[in-house]
């Protein structure tokens, strides 16, 4: 089916969040593509302790993709804080109530927008390590770790969580103030 496109007849094709466009003259042809991609909207759940006065920051290490924080796509209408508490529960195991959920603003990141939201498990007694085998990952086992939230620096983090932990510890300054 085709439809008009600024003006120009095309045809719209979808694949997961990118929409393709092809211009199609008379015959229908294919001219050009277009293609339009929809911003993606992430949740970060940021999980924070102290100890021995270090401010420590929960993170794991990706049997693939090397170490991460935890973050997932909020499913459509889908509220924040229930995307927080689902993508925590299904790549760590850890339950947190929405009561326990604070709202840490938003920022780009690699064309994403994030959504931080800070989750208190100060109550849960969490381990200094553990291996979580995820519900949504193929099954991978997730190893996680606490990181000193100054030193982070020294880890082989992608860049965009680099700048997701860059935006955390400016937040943890203004709460520290």
């Amino acid at each position: 089916r085709s439809i008009l496109f600024n003006g120009i007849e095309t045809k719209k094709v979808q694949r997961d969040e990118l929409h393709f466009f092809f211009q199609l003259n008379s015959r229908y042809d294919c001219l050009g593509i277009f293609v339009r991609c929809k911003i993606m909207n992430k949740v970060c759940p940021v999980i924070l302790r102290k100890n021995n006065n270090i401010l420590e920051i929960l993170l794991f290490k990706h049997p693939t993709a090397g170490i991460q924080l935890v973050k997932g796509t909020i499913e459509k209408s889908e509220p924040v804080f229930q995307a927080a508490i689902r993508e925590l529960y299904e790549e760590s195991g850890i339950v947190v109530e929405e009561q326990r959920c604070y709202d840490w603003g938003s920022h780009q990141i690699s064309n994403q927008t994030w959504h931080f939201v800070f989750c208190d498990t100060a109550n849960q007694g969490l381990e200094d390590q553990w291996c979580y085998d995820t519900l949504d990952d193929y099954g991978h086992c997730f190893e996680f770790f606490w990181e000193n939230v100054n030193t982070y620096h020294v880890l082989d983090l992608h860049s965009k969580y680099v700048q997701a932990l860059d935006l955390i510890r400016q937040k943890m300054k203004l709460y520290l103030l």
